[in-house]
């Protein structure tokens, strides 16, 4: 995983040399996603706007559902009690 930091970087670089707006966010709790999250949907709101999300890391898959753990957070997804410890990926689509 160590190349998801700088390509997150060269990512942000190019789309903001292309003139988009970017917010970017590097190894997140899943409290900072979820308030990116609402800050990038603040910022749609209203607007006729391109969104795009890209998120560079490992997801992880329990049942049917796909979640975006904490980058510093060891969890067993395995374990049903655990699933809101990571962020479900179908949230992302919510918030646009």
């Amino acid at each position: 995983m160590a190349l998801t930091e700088s390509d997150a970087s060269s990512l942000a670089n190019v789309l903001g040399s292309l003139g988009f707006k970017v917010y970017l966010v590097k190894n997140a709790s899943r409290e900072q996603m979820l308030q990116a999250l609402k800050g990038f949907e603040e910022k749609l709101r209203g607007k006729n706007a391109l969104a795009f999300f890209h998120y560079g890391g490992h997801g992880v898959q329990a049942g049917r559902l796909r979640y975006i753990p904490e980058v510093k957070k060891r969890v067993d997804f395995g374990k049903r009690e655990n699933h809101f410890e990571g962020f479900p990926r179908h949230r992302v689509g919510s918030f646009f």
